[in-house]
């Protein structure tokens, strides 16, 4: 049986790219909360 390497790896790199982005868009409004957090004070 061979494996579907192609279709593995797009779906990899797919996923990766889904949670890199999910990771920088939840970063990205921790630091703007922070941000008003601060500037309210």
């Amino acid at each position: 049986m061979a494996a579907p390497t192609p279709v593995s790896s797009l779906v990899h790199s797919s996923t990766l790219v889904t949670a890199g982005l999910s990771l920088i868009t939840i970063t990205m409004a921790g630091l703007r909360a922070n941000v008003e957090y601060d500037l309210r004070k």
